[in-house]
Protein backbone atom coordinates (compact mmCIF):
# COMPACT_ATOMS: atom_id res chain seq x y z
CA UNK A 1 0.00 0.00 0.00
CA UNK A 2 1.27 3.49 -0.83
CA UNK A 3 2.27 5.61 2.14
CA UNK A 4 0.08 8.67 2.55
CA UNK A 5 1.53 12.15 3.21
CA UNK A 6 0.92 11.99 6.97
CA UNK A 7 3.31 9.04 7.29
CA UNK A 8 6.26 11.03 6.01
CA UNK A 9 5.31 14.10 8.05
CA UNK A 10 5.18 12.09 11.25
CA UNK A 11 8.40 10.24 10.42
CA UNK A 12 10.44 13.45 10.75
CA UNK A 13 9.94 14.02 14.50
CA UNK A 14 10.51 10.31 15.19
CA UNK A 15 13.86 10.53 13.43
CA UNK A 16 14.78 13.68 15.36
CA UNK A 17 13.93 12.02 18.66
CA UNK A 18 15.96 8.94 17.72
CA UNK A 19 19.03 11.03 16.88
CA UNK A 20 18.59 12.97 20.10
CA UNK A 21 18.42 9.76 22.11
CA UNK A 22 21.63 8.42 20.53
CA UNK A 23 23.60 11.65 20.87
CA UNK A 24 26.65 11.66 23.22
CA UNK A 25 25.12 14.66 24.99
CA UNK A 26 21.41 14.07 24.47
CA UNK A 27 18.92 16.87 24.89
CA UNK A 28 15.34 16.21 25.98
CA UNK A 29 13.13 16.06 22.87
CA UNK A 30 10.74 18.92 22.35
CA UNK A 31 7.37 17.83 20.99
CA UNK A 32 4.73 20.54 20.66
CA UNK A 33 1.78 18.23 21.16
CA UNK A 34 -0.59 21.10 21.83
CA UNK A 35 -0.72 21.83 18.10
CA UNK A 36 -1.87 18.32 17.25
CA UNK A 37 -5.66 18.33 17.01
CA UNK A 38 -6.30 14.60 17.10
CA UNK A 39 -8.92 12.34 18.70
CA UNK A 40 -8.39 9.67 21.33
CA UNK A 41 -5.36 9.24 23.57
CA UNK A 42 -2.59 9.55 20.99
CA UNK A 43 -1.33 12.93 22.21
CA UNK A 44 -1.27 11.75 25.83
CA UNK A 45 0.67 8.64 24.80
CA UNK A 46 3.26 10.80 23.03
CA UNK A 47 3.54 13.08 26.06
CA UNK A 48 4.17 10.11 28.37
CA UNK A 49 6.77 8.63 26.04
CA UNK A 50 8.61 11.96 25.72
CA UNK A 51 8.86 12.11 29.51
CA UNK A 52 10.22 8.55 29.59
CA UNK A 53 12.90 9.45 27.05
CA UNK A 54 13.95 12.50 29.04
CA UNK A 55 14.21 10.44 32.22
CA UNK A 56 16.22 7.71 30.46
CA UNK A 57 18.61 10.32 29.04
CA UNK A 58 19.24 11.79 32.47
CA UNK A 59 20.09 8.34 33.82
CA UNK A 60 22.30 7.47 30.83
CA UNK A 61 20.33 4.28 30.19
CA UNK A 62 20.79 3.52 26.47
CA UNK A 63 18.49 0.49 26.49
CA UNK A 64 15.65 2.47 28.00
CA UNK A 65 16.29 5.27 25.51
CA UNK A 66 16.01 2.79 22.66
CA UNK A 67 12.81 1.32 24.06
CA UNK A 68 11.36 4.79 24.52
CA UNK A 69 12.20 5.75 20.94
CA UNK A 70 10.41 2.61 19.72
CA UNK A 71 7.38 3.60 21.75
CA UNK A 72 7.45 7.02 20.12
CA UNK A 73 7.53 5.39 16.69
CA UNK A 74 4.58 3.18 17.63
CA UNK A 75 2.66 6.16 18.99
CA UNK A 76 3.24 8.15 15.82
CA UNK A 77 2.06 5.18 13.75
CA UNK A 78 -1.16 5.11 15.78
CA UNK A 79 -1.47 8.86 15.44
CA UNK A 80 -1.09 8.63 11.68
CA UNK A 81 -3.69 5.88 11.52
CA UNK A 82 -6.12 8.16 13.35
CA UNK A 83 -5.47 10.96 10.88
CA UNK A 84 -6.11 8.53 8.03
CA UNK A 85 -9.39 7.35 9.53
CA UNK A 86 -10.54 10.93 9.99
CA UNK A 87 -9.80 11.67 6.33
CA UNK A 88 -11.56 8.47 5.29
CA UNK A 89 -14.72 9.32 7.21
CA UNK A 90 -14.93 12.64 5.34
CA UNK A 91 -14.15 11.07 1.98
CA UNK A 92 -16.78 10.87 -0.74
CA UNK A 93 -16.54 8.02 -3.23
CA UNK A 94 -15.65 8.79 -6.82
CA UNK A 95 -17.95 7.50 -9.57
CA UNK A 96 -17.43 3.97 -10.78
CA UNK A 97 -16.50 3.51 -14.45
CA UNK A 98 -19.59 3.06 -16.65
CA UNK A 99 -20.57 -0.59 -16.79
CA UNK A 100 -18.30 -1.66 -13.95
CA UNK A 101 -19.97 -4.68 -12.22
CA UNK A 102 -21.30 -3.59 -8.83
CA UNK A 103 -20.86 -7.11 -7.43
CA UNK A 104 -17.09 -6.62 -7.66
CA UNK A 105 -17.21 -3.64 -5.28
CA UNK A 106 -16.60 -4.62 -1.68
CA UNK A 107 -19.45 -3.67 0.62
CA UNK A 108 -18.93 -0.52 2.71
CA UNK A 109 -15.82 0.39 0.72
CA UNK A 110 -15.25 3.82 -0.78
CA UNK A 111 -13.93 4.30 -4.30
CA UNK A 112 -10.86 6.57 -4.29
CA UNK A 113 -9.72 6.25 -7.93
CA UNK A 114 -11.22 5.01 -11.17
CA UNK A 115 -10.27 4.90 -14.83
CA UNK A 116 -11.73 3.65 -18.09
CA UNK A 117 -9.53 3.03 -21.12
CA UNK A 118 -12.07 0.90 -22.94
CA UNK A 119 -12.68 1.19 -26.66
CA UNK A 120 -15.13 -0.32 -29.14
CA UNK A 121 -13.52 -3.74 -29.04
CA UNK A 122 -11.96 -4.01 -25.61
CA UNK A 123 -13.00 -3.42 -21.99
CA UNK A 124 -10.35 -1.95 -19.72
CA UNK A 125 -11.63 -0.51 -16.46
CA UNK A 126 -9.85 -0.08 -13.12
CA UNK A 127 -11.00 0.86 -9.66
CA UNK A 128 -9.29 1.48 -6.32
CA UNK A 129 -11.24 1.05 -3.09
CA UNK A 130 -10.50 1.59 0.58
CA UNK A 131 -12.38 0.12 3.51
CA UNK A 132 -12.21 -0.14 7.29
CA UNK A 133 -12.82 -3.87 6.96
CA UNK A 134 -9.98 -6.19 7.92
CA UNK A 135 -7.59 -7.66 5.40
CA UNK A 136 -8.96 -11.14 6.16
CA UNK A 137 -12.60 -10.14 5.65
CA UNK A 138 -11.82 -8.55 2.28
CA UNK A 139 -9.73 -11.52 1.19
CA UNK A 140 -12.48 -13.99 2.17
CA UNK A 141 -15.10 -11.93 0.31
CA UNK A 142 -13.29 -12.10 -3.01
CA UNK A 143 -12.30 -15.74 -2.58
CA UNK A 144 -15.96 -16.65 -2.05
CA UNK A 145 -17.10 -14.45 -4.93
CA UNK A 146 -14.68 -15.94 -7.45
CA UNK A 147 -15.29 -19.51 -6.28
CA UNK A 148 -18.83 -19.42 -7.69
CA UNK A 149 -20.23 -19.15 -11.22
CA UNK A 150 -19.80 -17.33 -13.51
CA UNK A 151 -16.25 -16.84 -12.21
CA UNK A 152 -13.36 -19.28 -12.10
CA UNK A 153 -10.13 -18.52 -10.22
CA UNK A 154 -7.14 -18.82 -12.56
CA UNK A 155 -4.45 -17.76 -10.07
CA UNK A 156 -4.14 -16.61 -6.48
CA UNK A 157 -1.48 -15.72 -3.95
CA UNK A 158 -1.37 -14.59 -0.36
CA UNK A 159 1.24 -13.47 2.14
CA UNK A 160 1.38 -11.18 5.13
CA UNK A 161 -0.65 -8.07 4.28
CA UNK A 162 -0.83 -8.89 0.56
CA UNK A 163 -3.20 -11.04 -1.51
CA UNK A 164 -4.24 -11.29 -5.13
CA UNK A 165 -6.79 -13.12 -7.25
CA UNK A 166 -7.17 -13.55 -10.99
CA UNK A 167 -10.56 -14.79 -12.15
CA UNK A 168 -12.22 -15.27 -15.51
CA UNK A 169 -15.65 -15.86 -16.99
CA UNK A 170 -16.42 -18.27 -19.82
CA UNK A 171 -16.82 -15.32 -22.22
CA UNK A 172 -13.19 -14.30 -21.68
CA UNK A 173 -13.87 -11.35 -19.40
CA UNK A 174 -11.37 -11.32 -16.54
CA UNK A 175 -10.78 -9.48 -13.31
CA UNK A 176 -7.65 -9.02 -11.23
CA UNK A 177 -7.82 -8.06 -7.56
CA UNK A 178 -4.97 -6.86 -5.35
CA UNK A 179 -5.63 -6.54 -1.62
CA UNK A 180 -3.14 -4.86 0.70
CA UNK A 181 -2.85 -3.68 4.27
CA UNK A 182 0.07 -2.72 6.51
CA UNK A 183 0.94 -1.76 10.05
CA UNK A 184 0.95 1.96 9.23
CA UNK A 185 -2.68 2.04 8.13
CA UNK A 186 -6.10 1.28 9.61
CA UNK A 187 -7.53 0.77 6.13
CA UNK A 188 -7.44 -2.04 3.61
CA UNK A 189 -6.86 -1.10 -0.03
CA UNK A 190 -8.40 -2.99 -2.96
CA UNK A 191 -7.26 -2.56 -6.56
CA UNK A 192 -9.50 -4.01 -9.29
CA UNK A 193 -8.77 -4.44 -13.01
CA UNK A 194 -11.73 -5.49 -15.17
CA UNK A 195 -10.93 -6.32 -18.77
CA UNK A 196 -11.68 -8.43 -21.82
CA UNK A 197 -12.53 -8.46 -25.50
CA UNK A 198 -16.02 -7.26 -26.31
CA UNK A 199 -16.11 -9.53 -29.36
CA UNK A 200 -15.98 -12.58 -27.09
CA UNK A 201 -19.11 -11.66 -25.16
Amino acid sequence: MKRTAWFYVLLVPVTIIFLSACSPKPQPPVVDLGKLAVPGNATQALTDVAKNIEEAQKNGDLQKQTEAVQKVADSYAKLGAQFELNDYDKLESVDLPDGFPSELVYKEAKATQSSDSSNESYIDKSLTLKTKASFKDVKDFYKTLFSAAPWKITSQSSESGQASYEAQQSNGISVGVRISSDAYSSLTEISLQYSGSIAQQ
